[in-house]
Formats: structure tokens, sequence, C-alpha cells
């Protein structure tokens, strides 16, 4: 669906022309070649007005609908409304700051004309500002939108093969799908956090965007179908580029046209009802499939045509997917324009003292227009400088000038435009004083941000829980775990079995080594007997290449009995659990420590090395799941950064917080070995009383909390955005 157009256009007083001149002395003529709809909307009539030429559509109520249908371009608006005033009620009169705005909207929006030259002035005025529109979204870098072609006679000859999308044994065979596919997803969760590492590795970036244009194809071609399906007309096909991302769109509008409203509802979820009946299939192949070039199509698949889709079309406070349905479900048109339309009407009170206009929503509407309307704007305010630092890091370096450029499009000249309309003129609605002082403020709060205002004092990292003294002992070879012998936090002496691991193979060959000695052994004796010296001498070398390898293998298979190195006792959860578990050799099995005094290891951003190097810096706050935060002393600062995860736990493979890539030509399968970290870190070791001490379990995983060095508030949140945008990109773009 069309993600920049509005299907459900604002009425008159929702979005009218600055006021700075009036309208009600001006003839004005509406265009003969509007049609109009009348319906039904709870227990009022509402006036829908199509406009055949732009295909656009726009709703209104009785009054505003009665006051158009008198200007015919003879009388002067002003005249035109107390004619229309005549007959009406005396407590239902359409006043004249409505009339006012009806006919500046009317106007802005090419509905309506004046045979004046200040009209005709003003419409050249609206045609060029509309034209400067179109050129502005061609050429910002961040979002680019251009039309492609019609796309009635592509959905129409497709449109007989896909009546099944609108039965009721689809939607039942969805919901089925729906549910096995979320099940797949929850059971598998860990492994579907992992995969999304390297995503767009090794040149598979191209393959997902083949992949996305053809999904987003799809989608838009589902809102085409649904909308043809319905009667509409879907007389536009397009392309968005959100960050050079191509984004298609269909234009839709006509929908608005539909008086049922659950048509509506479904043209506008149709692309993602389709989609995410893709996402399902994909995700019910991948957890049954053991095939990695299957897992790994399937997951592209799953993640562009759910992930995606849910936090894109289905968000509400963008006029995507999501916001049409829901205006829809709660029967209000123009949601976003009349939220919008209060908050700023608002701000417009609170900074330049203008009076409030008269709200023309329902009672019922009004409490969602303005909760929708403080969500919309803050959230656009959002996403738009979220989009302009998301570039900045881009394209190495000149994303810079990408959201340099973007900044002056979306906030600058929207600004300015602002402003010069409103200060054009002198118009008594604006108290001088209060715009002075507001403008000041507003100055004073961005300089206060970025000189003024400091960063959090403090900043944390992730922090584990661990024995002071511990030993992890590893498999010195490959089996299964056939015996596990102690239990977690059972002491135990120095060379106690700990575990036993059985690998068929070795034993095997121990008993195949052990019958070719014997079979030597024979041979020389019958050569001896024989008299065949060189041919025993021969037999008696292969006897002892064979005993030597006899005994390499005996000390393998006395290297799968896992012994204590020294006095102490056993930490690991879940031991039992783990048995028929198979062991390469280097992989963990358990740790033994030899007193039970712990420590806290904290793994420390290199960038924040100055912060935890300051003299002032004695110890930290540690926050654990299940215990209270407290204070451990810092016992030592290791300087040397390494990008080797010494604790695997730290990992995002091992479910931490720390992004990792596959180390290439790794020698084994130790996960410092396989893995390394995206940045180089540093560690620090934090110790705590004994009091303390004996209410932590090993293992235990939370963040610790540091005092940082000072810089500016404006400073510390682009810097933290930034650096989170690019280890998203550096973690998608990683090799795997």
């Amino acid at each position: 669906m069309d993600p920049v157009t509005e299907h459900h256009e604002t009425s008159p007083i929702e979005e009218a022309l600055p006021q700075t001149q009036s309208w009600l002395d001006i003839p004005l003529r509406v265009r003969p070649d509007l049609k109009y709809d009348v319906r039904t909307q709870g227990d009022r009539e509402v006036y829908v007005i199509e406009d055949p030429v732009r295909a656009k559509f726009y709703q209104v109520g009785k009054a505003e609908f009665e006051l158009i249908n008198c200007l015919d371009g003879k009388l002067p608006v002003r005249q035109s409304l107390q004619d229309l005033n005549a007959e009406r009620a005396a407590d239902d009169l359409l006043e004249e700051t409505s009339a006012n705005s009806i006919a500046a909207w009317l106007v802005q929006c090419n509905l309506a004309y004046s045979p004046s030259a200040d009209g005709t002035q003003r419409l050249e005025q609206q045609a060029k500002s509309l034209k400067n529109q179109k050129l502005m979204s061609l050429i910002n870098p961040i979002s680019i939108k251009f039309k492609l072609f019609n796309p009635t006679r592509l959905l129409d000859a497709t449109a007989a093969y896909s009546g099944w999308l609108f039965t009721k044994t689809f939607f039942v065979l969805w919901f089925l799908l729906a549910c096995v596919g979320l099940y797949s997803v929850s059971a598998n969760w860990s492994e579907i956090s992992s995969s999304s590492v390297g995503i767009l590795s090794n040149g598979r970036w191209i393959w997902m965007l083949l992949v996305w244009i053809v999904l987003k194809a799809i989608h838009e071609w589902a809102h085409g179908i649904a909308c043809r399906r319905f009667g509409g007309n879907v007389p536009e096909a397009g392309m968005l580029l959100l960050l050079f991302t191509p984004m298609p769109y269909v234009n839709v509008t006509s929908s608005w046209r539909f008086r049922n409203r659950w048509h509506r509802f479904f043209v506008a979820g149709a692309g993602m009802y389709v989609e995410l009946f893709i996402s399902f299939i994909a995700m019910i192949v991948w957890a049954n499939t053991n095939s990695v070039i299957t897992k790994d199509i399937c997951f592209n698949i799953f993640f562009l045509s759910s992930v995606t889709t849910v936090l894109f079309n289905a968000n509400p406070l963008m006029r995507f997917d999501g916001y049409y349905m829901l205006a829809d479900l709660l029967d209000i048109p123009n949601l976003y324009s009349k939220g919008l339309k209060w908050f700023g009407d608002r701000l417009k009170w609170l900074l330049f003292g203008t009076p409030k206009t008269p709200n023309i929503c329902p009672p019922a509407e009004l409490p969602y227009a303005r909760l929708y309307g403080t969500m919309a704007f803050c959230w656009k305010i959002l996403i738009s400088f979220s989009l302009l630092i998301g570039a900045s890091v881009l394209f190495y370096g000149a994303g810079v000038l990408m959201a340099m450029v973007g900044g002056v499009m979306w906030l600058a000249v929207p600004v300015y435009r602002f402003f010069k309309s409103t200060f054009a003129v002198p118009n008594p609605n604006y108290q001088i004083g209060r715009v002075a002082l507001s403008s000041i403020c507003l100055l004073g709060l961005v300089a206060s941000i970025f000189t003024f205002l400091h960063s959090p004092a403090t900043k944390s990292a992730p922090a584990i829980v661990q024995f002071e003294n511990e030993q992890l002992i590893r498999a010195n070879g490959d089996g299964f775990i056939q015996q596990i012998l102690v239990k977690d936090g059972q002491r135990v002496s120095r060379g106690e079995m700990l575990a036993v691991l059985f690998n068929d193979e070795l034993q095997t060959e121990v008993a195949n080594l052990k019958r070719e000695i014997t079979e030597t052994e024979i041979k020389v004796r019958i050569h001896n007997k024989s008299s065949e010296l060189a041919a025993g001498q021969t037999e008696l070398k292969n006897r002892e290449s064979l005993l030597q390898q006899l005994e390499e293998k005996q000390q393998q298979l006395e290297n799968l009995k896992i012994t204590a190195p020294f006095d102490g006792f056993v930490f690991q959860r879940g031991l039992s659990n783990r048995v028929g578990e198979y062991l390469q050799q280097g992989d963990e099995v358990l740790s033994v420590a030899q007193t039970s005094s712990r420590k806290i290891v904290v793994s420390i951003d290199q960038e924040d090395l100055e912060s935890i190097q300051s003299d002032e810096l004695h110890a930290m706050r540690v926050a654990l799941p299940g215990q209270s935060v407290f204070r451990a002393e810092v016992n030592s600062i290791d300087t040397r950064a390494t990008d080797r995860p010494s604790i695997p736990a730290f990992c995002a493979s091992f479910g931490g917080p720390l992004p990792v890539e596959p180390t290439p030509n790794a020698q084994d399968n130790r996960p410092e070995n396989r893995y390394r970290l995206l940045a180089p870190r540093f560690e620090v070791q934090l110790m705590v009383d004994e009091k303390t001490g004996i209410q932590l379990n090993n293992g235990q995983v939370g963040r610790a909390f540091f005092a940082t060095r000072r810089q500016s508030l404006g400073a510390f949140l682009y810097l933290e955005t930034s650096k989170w945008f690019r280890r998203q990109i550096e973690q998608a773009m990683i090799g795997r």
C-alpha cells in the first residue's frame, strides 16, 4: 500500500491554510467534476468527496458539506454562510472561523477556485507548492518516491487465480499454520537469534535484496488484488527508496469509496495477511529440515516476511497498513490528521499564544485523537532522527552528507516554511512576547542539550560471577559422556573420578591392535623355528610399532576418564542431563574450584578505558537477577584489549549480550577460538565480601555500573545511537 499518500484525507477545519487573510469576502466555486457519497458513521452522517483527477478522497461532516454545496462562485463565502445559517436552528449555526477554514482548505486541496485575481494567484501558488513537494521527494537521498506504471491489467490478469485468498478455507489454513509456525519460533528461539548474525555477509545481501523485492511485490500485489475484488481502482504502482532500500507500493486510495469498513480493513491488511502466511511456511520448513542451504533460505524468507512486516507495516503510528487498519477498526477516519491537528494546535497555543481552534471531533473520538496525535508526533520525530543517524553511519562517511541533506529537507525546510507563513504579514493572533519567549526557550534547550546538560553519570557493562581460583575441566578426547560421578557443589579430592567418556571406535581400535600384536608374536615364533631370521626381525619391528600405537590408544582411553586436578568442589548445573552428550577434545565438561570465594568479571568496551582508569573509580555497582544491587571493589584491570571471548557466557552465540563472529580457520572447538568479538574489550575483576559472595551463584550474568567521563547529553545520545546502528550493521555483515 502507498506508504505516503493518505487514503482518508483531512476535513476542512483539521488542516487549513494559515489564516493570514480572510477568505469570507472572496467568491469561491467548487469544481463541477467532483463526486459525492453520503454514508452513516455511528449516529451521524458524513460525506465523502472524490477528486477523480488526482484519485483522492476527502471526508467532511454534514454542516461543512452544506456550506460547500452553496459555493457557486457568484456570492462571497460570507454571504453563502449567512444564507445557510438563516435556514438552520440557533444552536446549530456554523461559525465564521469554521467557514473561513473550510474555504482555505478547499483552495489548498484544489477543490475550489475563485474568479478573482487573488484567488487565481493563490491557486498558482498551490500548484507551485505541489510541484516543489514532488521535486523534494525525488532529491531527498534518505526517502525517494517515484511512480512506475499502472498495475490494473496485471492485477486483473491474476485475479482469476487468487480467489482462494478470500475463502474461509484459506483463513482456517492460515490460522493453523500460524499456530504451528509460532510454536516453531518459540521452541527454537535461541537458534533463530544466533542465525540473524551475519545475515548480510559474504554477498548474501544481494540474495536478501532479491527476496525482499519479491516479498514486497507479493505484499503490494495482495493489496491490489483485494482492492480490485471489492470494486476499487489501482491506478498507480511505484517505488519508495528509504535509505536506498527499495519498498514497492500501490495506490489503493479508491478503497475509501467502499461503504463497508471491513472491506477497507481487509484491503489494508491483505499484504501482511499473505506475507505472514509465507513466513509461517518458511518457519515450519526451517524447523523440519537438516539441510544447511534450505535452512538458510527459509530463515531469510521468514525474517523478511515477518519481522520487518511487523516492525514497519503493522506499526499504527506510521501511515502504513497498521494505521489504516486501526482507523477502520476504531471507525475514526482521518485519525492521523485529526490527532496531529489537535497536537499541533495545542503546540502552537503553547509556543505562540494563538487561540485554540474549535475541535470538530465528536466527543467519542476526541480521547483517541489526543492520545494518537501525541504518540504519532513523538514517533515521527524519533524515527526521523533515527533515520538521519542511521544514514550517517552508512557508506563509509558519505552517509554524513546524506544525513545533512535529509536533515535540511525534513527539518530545516519545514521549520523555515512554517515561520515564513506565520510571520510573513502581521497577525494579531500571535503574541509577540510569547513568540520571543518560546523561541529563546527552544534555542536555550537545544544549546543546553549540546553544551550544559551532561550525559548520564554512569554506564553499564556485562558482568558474570565466577570463582576466584576456578579451573575449567575440558575433555581430553572425543567421546560420549557415559557417566557423571559427581553433583554440582560436591567436594572432591585430587585424582577423584568426575566423569567417564566412552568412544566405541577407540575401543575397537584397541581391541584390533591387541589382536594384531598377538598375531605378530605367533608369526615371530614361527619364523624363529623355521630359521627365517630376517622375516622374524621384520615382525619384531612391526610388533614394536603396534605396541607403541596400543600405548597411545590406551592413553587416549585413559584420558576419557576425567579426574579432579586438586582438592576442591564441583560447580556445574545440569550435570545429570549431559549423560549421552557427545564431546570433542577441548569441549567444556565442568569446573572445579579450590575455595568458595567468588569474583565478578566485567567486560568493558575499549572506549570506556579512560573512565575505568580514573583515580575516582574504586568500586562498581552490580545488578544480578534475583539479587539486590550491591557494591564490589575493583581488584584488577587488564588494559590489554582483546577480541577473544574468554568467557563464552558473554557471547551472543551462547545467549550473551556481546556480538561475535566465527573465527576463520579455527584450530579447535573451544569458544575462545571458534569466535571473536566484533570490537576488542578488556576485563575488570571485582571482589565481593564473603557475606555477599555466599548469596551469589556461579555463572550469574548481570550488569556492572560505573562512572563515565563527562560529555554533553546531545553528544552522548548521538554517539550511543550511532554506535548501536554501527554494531547492528557490523553484526549483519560479518562472515559466517
